[in-house]
């Protein structure tokens, strides 16, 4: 994802060393419309968005994050992985700039 770890001159020494390199692919940097957990993440602020009352401090914040990531299905987890090949394919025609994911 480029991030500056992965990207870091002694990252890419060690990879170079391991004949590596070459097969890394371009990738924009720190894209999160490709990092699935982004989207479940938006899932879970909008169902905890919705809730009255809301939490109103970080300890009932963190049990109702537990909650919410327990109440996630199998079949919402299967949608958000299903659109992956959307979502390369919606970087890649945006150069790399922000998509609707």
């Amino acid at each position: 994802d480029n991030a500056s770890p992965h990207h870091a001159r002694t990252t890419i020494t060690d990879l170079q060393d391991r004949e590596l390199y070459n097969y890394l692919l371009p990738w924009p940097a720190t894209s999160l419309d490709l990092n699935s957990i982004e989207a479940i993440w938006r899932l879970m602020k909008s169902r905890i968005g919705k809730l009255h009352p809301r939490p109103q401090n970080n300890k009932e914040m963190i049990t109702e994050i537990h909650n919410q990531w327990n109440q996630i299905t199998d079949y919402e987890f299967g949608q958000i992985l299903d659109t992956m090949n959307d979502r390369v394919d919606a970087v890649l025609s945006a150069n790399g700039s922000h998509t609707k994911y």
